[in-house]
């Protein structure tokens, strides 16, 4: 069964601004790959909030254009709509493009044309855009005819075309116009950026239709983005504001500052001016991550101010702020027991205490009513109400305008009373804590909110009753109860509040024991802790026999440190001007200035979270894979190798040199094994080592096309056998050809590739399942698990040359970039599951079923929630997939699924599994 541990991608692919809801106001879709999700800020303050995600969209339209499996020959990969809404174009990435005309009938509704085909041959498609082609027409009257006219316009029609260190300005009736992008700070227009976050503002100069030159000019530098929405907004604290439009004094570069717009030689390039710039009794996931796209800084504080703790002797202020820390001047009375506290209105807090104002209920089972009046004063009601049983716990519900006030009293006698009509409800333990709440819930009502009362009862049982709006009375409808359970990460809470700071908004901080905890967003399944590194990481590995993590760092354009000092040297011996605030920028949120290969190791002890040791590596030289590896050679003693490579070009792949670099574990202290590395040796490869792995005692490493043994030796590796007969290998996780079987004959000192995959996949992760099995991702966003025959594995000794197949027992598509796959076990003598991490962030697991009635249990449920929670964009559940339909997985994320649906549905569908149970243990035979 599939199941996602954190839903969705946090990363956001696009963003679109419109309106959605029917609302006169602005909202932004954003997408998250497989999810949608609506966001819509505050006209008032500019914040922005989640209305709702994809499973409220309604579908107005479905039209089939291809199969439902995805193939890149199908179209659906990109989509545009002309700016007046008129047609819609879909894209495949090779050849395949149809075009659909949108209009609407007399009854206002939405219909679509059949497609018409734009095919082209022999074509790479990397992004289309919707065009407005205004035409007019005059009737000369003379000669009753009707004749096109370019008098009349819109705007210079035309597309612009953003590449590397260009922007060009295509036209099919004009000539084009190309401009350099100058890495310096230095009627309508358009914005854009680049990678390192620097802003250009692109302008358009003409005359009529006729485009005279293109230019631009530095806008300022932010954070890099995915997508860029511009609002029509008041000044907010939550978003970045235009102080104004660029019309500075800032260096402006045209197109016609170059030989024929810019276009003599499309493949020279300009010189560009540099701007600087363990072990644990807890399940744990590590996850090596870029950096993000955006962060919106505010300065109004609408979160929590305090934490206030109570003591059996006193009570303890927590000051909320970029720290949280004692405070002793707020006026609360601190060597007493705090019994309640609570917010009256703006600015007032009051403060219950055994010998100060007691505000509902006392020790004589007696309560007590105070109110504010609006100067703030607390005024007492005189009239006391006895209950007749000690009052366990109490709620009084938000009184909205026009409304009486509502509040509940539990008792020890194993009642709640509603105090305003005494409505009585039995339960059948003690409560220990009442809330008196609005809440949604289709299957009452979908007009307006219900209010419900909720008891937590002291045997660990929750009930929600319905509170009737017109009598305020309990009705005696159906309750849902929900068992107390045991956190994945925390401890069970005596106590909890909600939560809110600026790096935790929407968060609930409690009391476990004598700790005290804080989850920092709700709903999530995970909590999240971050290293903050340098540069993106590529990969990292665990020691054995210690807790560190080692782990690589990588990034193509950009300069390392020691470079980067060389170069300003340079600069300044040339008498160049250098900007120094420039150099100040944090890099954390400009990033690094472009250059060649900036690249490091480092040494990270999970456990403080902190970095124990930080090598960075010189001369335009890059890590690319890392192993911990066993050499027989040398008792087994343990060293790390490290695979890199100097100048190297991403596309197409080569270096000047690669290398395996060879280093000892060493000593920090006495006790710190394995906190440092000593260099052995520099072994120099023909490529890149891109997959490295321990093999027998000895060193297996994918070079290249070229799958090598090496073995230690006093001043470098020693390589012992080689395979180039195929292009990939096991050990690789960049190949064109899926996976293939090696086996090893240590007699002949040969490699054989013995079994292979049944058709070629891009490859981007690989585990071993066991002995044969293995379980792959690819880079079309699917997951598989192929398994080799058994009696292939005992035949390989006496004939490894013969060509074998995998078999296919496992097919999932996920909507994801497999990055990662582990084989773990993720709790103490658990059961191993196969955990996954994607390129947008998502976490996910593969857990294996053991017995057949939990898989006829979860695929009936399956199969009643394929039909109860279609598709957003009109595909079967089961199709999804680039090369097969779903096999032998169960989506156990639509499964989750069942807890939104109304009452009445899961009360049928759990009704037909039931019955269905029972057939089928009438139908096993009794023993």
């Amino acid at each position: 069964m599939h199941l996602t541990l954190q839903p969705p991608p946090t990363a956001i692919t696009q963003a679109i601004v419109s309106n959605f809801s029917g609302v006169r106001r602005q909202e932004i879709i954003a997408s998250h790959g497989n999810h949608l999700e609506l966001l819509r800020p505050d006209p008032q303050t500019g914040k922005i909030s989640t209305s709702f995600q994809q499973m409220s969209l309604d579908d107005k339209f479905y039209e089939t254009f291809g199969k439902s499996d995805a193939h890149c020959i199908v179209p659906g990969q990109f989509l545009a709509v002309d700016p007046k809404g008129r047609i819609v174009t879909i894209s495949a990435m090779e050849k395949a493009k149809l075009v659909y005309i949108l209009n609407r009938d007399a009854a206002a509704n939405l219909t679509i044309s059949s497609p018409l085909e734009t095919h082209k041959n022999a074509a790479i498609i990397h992004h289309i855009v919707g065009l407005d082609m205004l035409t007019y027409y005059e009737l000369d009257l003379g000669l009753n005819h009707v004749l096109a006219s370019s008098d009349k316009y819109d705007g210079p029609s035309g597309v612009l075309v953003c590449c590397e260190d260009h922007i060009i300005y295509r036209h099919m009736d004009a000539p084009q116009h190309r401009i350099p992008i100058h890495r310096l700070k230095g009627a309508f227009f358009f914005l854009v950026q680049n990678e390192d976050g620097d802003l250009f503002k692109v302008t358009i100069e003409h005359e009529e239709e006729e485009v005279k030159a293109m230019k631009m000019k530095y806008f300022d530098t932010v954070l890099a983005a995915s997508s860029q929405c511009i609002l029509k907004l008041p000044i907010s604290d939550y978003l970045y504001q235009f102080q104004k439009l660029g019309d500075d004094n800032e260096p402006e570069f045209s197109s016609t500052m170059y030989p024929s717009f810019g276009m003599s030689d499309p493949t020279d390039h300009y010189p560009l001016l540099l701007n600087i710039l363990p072990n644990s009794d807890t399940p744990q996931i590590f996850t090596a991550c870029g950096r993000g796209t955006l962060a919106v800084e505010e300065s109004v504080n609408p979160y929590d101010s305090y934490i206030i703790l109570s003591f059996v002797n006193g009570t303890l202020v927590l000051s909320i702020g970029e720290t949280i820390e004692e405070v002793q001047d707020t006026g609360f009375l601190s060597s007493a027991l705090t019994l309640a506290v609570q917010q009256i209105g703006a600015d007032a807090l009051l403060q219950v205490h055994p010998s100060g104002i007691f505000v509902v209920a006392l020790s004589s089972a007696e309560l007590v009513y105070f109110e504010s009046d609006l100067e703030g004063q607390l005024n007492e009601y005189q009239d006391r109400k006895a209950m007749g049983s000690t009052v366990l716990a109490l709620s009084i519900g938000e009184v909205p305008e026009g409304r009486q006030r509502t509040s509940a009293v539990g008792c020890e006698d194993q009642t709640v009373l509603t105090l305003e009509t005494l409505s009585l409800q039995a339960l059948t333990a003690p409560p220990s804590s009442i809330c008196i709440m609005e809440m949604m819930d289709f299957s009452i009502t979908k007009v307006e909110p219900v209010m419900f009362v909720n008891i937590g009862l002291q045997n660990g049982v929750l009930l929600r009753t319905v509170l009737d709006r017109h009598s305020y009375s309990i009705q005696r409808q159906p309750a849902i109860l929900a068992l107390s359970f045991t956190p994945l990460i925390f401890d069970n809470f005596d106590y909890a509040w909600s939560f809110s700071a600026e790096l935790s908004p929407e968060g609930l901080i409690g009391i476990a024991g004598s700790t005290l905890w804080c989850i920092p967003q709700l709903g999530t399944k995970l909590k999240e802790d971050s290293i903050p590194l340098s540069i993106t990481p590529r990969k990292f590995i665990t020691h054995p026999s210690n807790h560190y993590f080692y782990l690589i760092e990588g990034d193509h354009r950009v300069i390392g440190n020691d470079a980067a000092a060389k170069k300003l040297a340079e600069l300044r011996n040339q008498g160049k001007d250098i900007d120094d605030k420039v150099l100040e920028l944090p890099q954390e949120v400009f990033g690094k200035p472009s250059g060649t290969w900036g690249s490091a190791k480092r040494i990270i002890d999970p456990i403080e979270a902190k970095t124990v040791a930080y090598i960075p590596l010189d001369g335009n030289e890059a890590a690319f894979s890392l192993a911990v590896v066993p050499f027989s050679a040398r008792n087994d003693d343990l060293h790390l190798v490290v695979g890199t490579a100097a100048d190297t070009l991403v596309s197409p792949r080569s270096c000047s040199s690669g290398f395996l670099r060879t280093y000892q574990f060493t000593d920090a202290s006495v006790t710190d094994d394995g906190a440092g590395l000593e260099l052995l040796h520099k072994t120099e490869t023909d490529d890149v080592p891109l997959a490295l792995m321990a093999f027998q005692g000895r060193l297996a490493a994918g070079v290249g096309k070229a799958l090598r043994i090496y073995d230690i030796g006093k001043e470098k590796l020693l390589r012992k056998v080689e395979n180039k007969g195929f292009a990939s290998a096991i050990i690789s996780l960049h190949t064109q050809e899926s996976v293939s079987y090696v086996v090893y004959k240590a007699p002949e000192n040969r490699l054989l590739v013995f079994a292979a995959d049944n058709q070629p996949r891009w490859v981007s992760a690989v585990t071993m399942v066991d002995y044969n099995t293995v379980a792959v991702g690819d880079r079309f966003d699917n997951i598989l698990v192929n398994r080799l025959d058994p009696k292939v594995t005992d035949q390989v000794d006496d004939d490894p040359t013969a060509p074998h197949k995998t078999k296919m027992i496992a097919h999932f598509h996920i909507g994801d970039l497999v990055t990662s796959f582990h084989k773990v076990a993720m709790v103490a003598r658990g059961r191993e599951i196969l955990l996954y991490t994607c390129l947008h962030g998502t976490v996910g697991i593969l857990v294996p079923f053991v017995s057949k009635e939990d898989v006829d249990f979860i695929s009936t449920l399956e199969q009643h929630m394929r039909q109860e929670n279609s598709s957003l964009v009109g595909r079967d559940h089961l199709a999804r997939g680039y090369y097969t339909p779903v096999k032998t997985v169960i989506d156990g994320d639509l499964c989750e699924a069942f807890a939104r649906l109304p009452t009445s549905k899961q009360s049928s569908i759990a009704t037909v599994i039931s019955e269905l149970d029972e057939y089928q243990l009438l139908k096993e035979p009794l023993t």
